[in-house]
């Protein structure tokens, strides 16, 4: 990273946003997307998390965040949001619709990490209209909603038919969005253990063979690599990451990820220099094209 980038930086607001059941997993274990927000303040920036909760639709998690950033930062503060699993989907609906511009216009870049954007076939499982899914969703989804505080309904925001219909309706602003602001997304699938070393990963392969049963194979034991797409944005896929990974240094996966944040900050910058060169052409076309018109 260049010290003009790093000088850049500081003068930037880093937006975390948590995703799915992150409450509980800080509960439990203590740590959630902590390194980025560690790699961010050795960087300079301030660094604001997102007061979003953690079992709650990404539409009411958007207007949540909405009003905390348009709080806690100024008019003149250039914002850069970094968001995880479902809080992705609370970051681009706060980036495409039009009741938040006067917050998303200020947000130069958005990275999104294991992104929900196509949906998950364990929320569809969790949804759909068989007596074992109706059981699920009626304990389980409520369980979780009370125990964080959301609503049971987050789960169908993440089935592949929400995600589906979302992208139906607003796919033109979001392509706004992919014009205007720089995306790089983190996307991974998970690979079975190859070592000791990587046992605590067996905790997390049920999940992964229930997935790969159903045929979504890659994925991050999670969601499946394709959904975690942002169509049309730049993305960087890591081996071997399965979706927790990202969030707790201390699960392993074998990435430093205060390095992996300050890579990812580096490739937004990246993306940003060429959409301004982009829009610079656009600009330049434009005059030649009026005064073309008025010879």
């Amino acid at each position: 990273m260049t010290p003009k980038l790093r000088g850049q930086l500081r003068q930037c607001v880093f937006v975390i946003v948590r995703g799915y059941l992150s409450g509980l997993y800080r509960a439990c274990w203590g740590a959630y997307l902590d390194c980025q927000a560690a790699a961010a303040r050795a960087l300079g920036m301030r660094v604001l998390v997102g007061n979003v909760c953690c079992c709650s639709t990404s539409a009411r998690n958007a207007a949540s965040l909405f009003a905390q950033i348009a709080s806690h930062t100024a008019q003149h503060d250039r914002v850069i949001i970094l968001a995880h699993s479902h809080g992705t989907l609370a970051a681009l609906e706060l980036l495409r619709n039009p009741l938040y511009a006067s917050v998303s216009e200020r947000i130069e870049s958005f990275i999104p990490m294991n992104g929900v954007f196509g949906g998950t076939p364990m929320a569809d499982l969790c949804t759909n209209s068989g007596l074992v899914s109706s059981v699920l969703e009626a304990t389980w989804g409520q369980l979780l909603a009370v125990l964080g505080g959301g609503e049971a309904g987050v789960l169908r925001d993440m089935t592949a038919a929400a995600r589906r219909a979302y992208h139906a309706a607003h796919g033109d602003r979001i392509a706004g969005v992919l014009r205007r602001v720089a995306v790089v997304a983190l996307v991974s699938h998970y690979r079975w253990p190859q070592s000791a070393a990587e046992a605590m990963g067996l905790a997390m392969l049920p999940q992964r063979m229930v997935m790969d049963a159903l045929g979504w194979e890659p994925n991050d034991g999670c969601v499946p690599l394709a959904c975690q797409i942002l169509p049309g944005a730049d993305y960087v896929v890591c081996e071997g990451l399965h979706h927790v990974h990202t969030v707790d240094q201390r699960l392993g996966g074998g990435l430093d990820l205060g390095r992996l944040t300050h890579a990812l900050l580096v490739l937004a910058s990246e993306a940003r220099t060429a959409l301004e060169a982009a829009e610079a052409g656009e600009a330049v076309e434009a005059a030649g094209a009026q005064g073309k018109g008025q010879e």
